[in-house]
């Protein structure tokens, strides 16, 4: 017997790893098709990716409005500390 050769045993090996290899693509293959060709999930991904776009339009525009309060507030602030600083406004202001 050759050292080139393979036994009786590795030959059995290379053939269940071959089949294995031609079962396990049959399968991918098979799935793969089944996915793409499968519309279930499809309107709860629809709605899922309008949810999302309406709570980051949301987000922003929550952002941009407590911004505008924020800016608001200060300048409110601002113009109150120095009315009342240089006495322009009343101290009754500060009291309910």
């Amino acid at each position: 017997m050759s050292p080139d050769l393979l036994s009786k045993q590795q030959v059995k090996v290379v053939i269940k790893c071959i089949l294995l290899i031609i079962f396990i693509e049959g399968r991918v293959e098979e799935m793969l098709s089944r996915f793409l060709e499968d519309e279930n999930g499809q309107g709860v991904v629809e709605y899922i990716v309008i949810l999302s776009a309406c709570v980051t339009g949301s987000v922003a525009l929550a952002r941009q409005i407590l911004s505008a309060l924020d800016t608001g507030i200060v300048r409110i602030g601002a113009q109150l500390e120095k009315d009342l600083k240089t006495g322009r406004a009343p101290l009754s202001v500060w009291q309910n």
